[in-house]
């Protein structure tokens, strides 16, 4: 649906850009040419690997982009009300886990079930903690003098806001979310020292007192991290061995990266890899499934090299050392008190993952760019005649370059229809998927695979479901690409079964063993080997790895894994 609307946005910006019916005057500030630059590079360096790329995250980048040209013309009167809608959509995904997720509070529910509209508490502790910065900066409003008189209603509003911003602080500790903590004590400290001018008061200090303050700043801050790391010491550790299984893509592709959505389609690849090369590795034991680089400055290494990571980090310096149009706006304050929450939340997670965290990324960045326009930090346009309607016709070269880019958006239209036509037809598939009519899901998937074969989510179940009604010849390429869109220890264990189904048992093994290496403290690619060995007659490779699998250390017990135990002992007692 934002696609459709960016879309709309983008006719009237179009013609806008190309009649200037009554704008005469532009101004462009360093922040809007960088972002276009940024742009640029971003569009060249991914049309390399267009055949890869996934429709969903070429319209994602579309609509971003057009909402930020958006976000850009909103003027410093109209920041102050959407920042006020913040607070309100924060309590409404509140309310909403309430009575969705907790269930009213019964018997066994409380706050920490609730996770709004996003899929996990962590993400939305994310959400809550930009939430509550806002609100927290809001709180600092002074009323307009025509409003001051009703002392009574500005009370109530105050007490009001004191009992949301309560709230939102109650719901954020609930999340059970470290690096929303870390997250909203930075982003309210920040604040504190822009509102009350302490960054200005850092300036005047000898060089001694800022050394001092920056070391007990960095002792605090070492500390809460210290102790947020001890708090979930497994889940901290789990983000180290991803940091350095990342340090490993960097090492290959470091000045361009491995393009757009580059990180989860080779991680795990990756991470095989580094877990093969260190076995006695203590992270072996910690190794999961996963595609996200849980820092956002890392993933952008990863995906668009070192010139994309300096471009971001550019970009930064200049959002929060520009000057701006006005002196102690508390606007400005706001908008980066919530922009630096959304930097450290991103320092140990994943919002750029999330769309409704880039629109609100888009969102800070647009207004603090037409925040700094100044003198010194803006570009002034002065558009001739050429542009304008005259005398009741209009010049020949505006009409044209109107509809050539008219004709393409169309086209894009066109194909965000298809689209979204083909998600309804797969989410429809899964249904039936679930319920077990794989002949009926198989024939929705093989109509919406031309356009969803970049999704690894889509090809994974394409996959499976081929498996499940025995086209084993038709789900091996099929789960191939899914390992190549996303790859995942599940997808070989899955490809390993099909190639074992369909004779090709050394494939099996490589799959399998490929399967092992990504979590090393899985037990069914091990499990699925000594089977695999059974059945060809390798019965002495097949007791070696059940010895192994009775041996390995178990890391979440279940009653399927009981059984594959009691297998692999009595292959190891058997006479064969």
């Amino acid at each position: 649906m934002l696609s459709y609307f960016a879309v709309f946005i983008s006719f009237y910006l179009l013609y806008k850009l190309i009649f200037r019916l009554q704008i005469n005057e532009t101004q462009l500030s360093k922040i809007d040419i960088f972002v276009f630059m940024f742009a640029l590079y971003f569009l060249i360096r991914n049309l390399f690997c267009y055949q890869d790329i996934e429709i969903e995250s070429v319209f994602q980048s579309f609509s971003v982009f057009v909402l930020y040209l958006i976000f850009r013309n909103i003027g410093n009167t109209a920041v102050f009300y959407i920042l006020l809608v913040f607070p309100f959509v924060g309590i409404a995904q509140i309310f909403y886990g309430i009575k969705n997720q907790a269930n009213n509070f019964a018997p066994g529910y409380d706050l920490s079930d609730i996770i709004g509209i996003f899929n996990n508490s962590g993400i939305f502790g994310g959400f809550i903690s930009i939430v509550f910065v806002i609100t927290f900066g809001l709180f600092f409003y002074k009323p307009h003098a025509a409003v001051i008189k009703y002392v009574r209603l500005l009370t109530v509003l105050k007490l009001f806001s004191g009992l949301v911003l309560f709230l939102f602080l109650v719901q954020l500790i609930s999340t059970n979310s470290r690096a929303s903590w870390l997250a909203a004590i930075v982003g309210v400290s920040f604040f504190i020292c822009s509102y009350y001018g302490l960054f200005r008061s850092m300036s005047e200090l000898t060089i001694i007192r800022k050394w001092i303050f920056i070391a007990i700043s960095s002792i605090v801050l070492g500390g809460l991290i210290v102790g947020f790391y001890n708090l979930k010491k497994d889940s901290a550790d789990g983000r180290i061995l991803i940091w350095r299984v990342s340090a490993e893509m960097i090492k290959d592709k470091p000045l361009f990266g491995h393009g757009l959505n580059g990180f989860q389609a080779k991680y795990m690849d990756y991470q095989a890899e580094y877990l093969k090369e260190h076995p006695n590795s203590s992270f072996g034991y910690l190794a999961d499934n996963n595609q996200f680089a849980f820092n956002e400055f890392v993933r952008i290494w990863v995906e668009q090299g070192v010139v994309g990571l300096i471009s971001y980090l550019l970009l930064l310096y200049m959002l929060f050392f520009y000057k701006t149009k006005f002196e102690n706006n508390l606007n400005v304050s706001v908008l980066r008190s919530a922009f630096i929450t959304f930097i450290t939340f991103g320092l140990f997670s994943y919002p750029m993952a999330i769309y409704q965290f880039k629109i609100m990324s888009v969102l800070f960045i647009a207004l603090l760019s037409s925040s700094v326009i100044n003198e010194k930090n803006c570009y002034s346009y002065h558009f001739s005649g050429l542009y304008r309607i005259k005398q009741g016709w209009v010049l020949f070269t505006p009409v044209v370059v109107f509809f050539v880019c008219a004709y393409f958006l169309f086209q894009f239209t066109s194909v965000i229809r298809k689209y979204d036509l083909a998600t309804k037809k797969w989410n429809s598939a899964l249904i039936s998927f679930n319920n077990y009519d794989t002949v009926s899901s198989i024939t929705s998937f093989k109509s919406v695979y031309p356009l969803l074969k970049n999704n690894g989510i889509f090809l994974s179940t394409y996959g499976k479901a081929l498996y499940r009604l025995y086209k084993y010849q038709e789900a091996i390429p099929i789960l191939q690409r899914a390992n190549k869109q996303l790859s995942s220890a599940t997808n070989y264990i899955e490809l390993g079964e099909c190639y074992q189904s369909n004779g090709e048992y050394a494939n099996a093994e490589k799959a399998w063993i490929k399967a092992s290496f990504m979590i090393p403290a899985a037990f069914t690619p091990h499990y699925n080997l000594a089977k695999m060995y059974i059945q060809i007659g390798k019965i002495t490779e097949a007791k070696q790895v059940a010895n192994y699998l009775l041996r390995k250390e178990v890391k979440i017990r279940s009653p399927e894994l009981y059984e594959m135990l009691i297998e692999m002992d009595s292959l190891v007692n058997s006479n064969q």
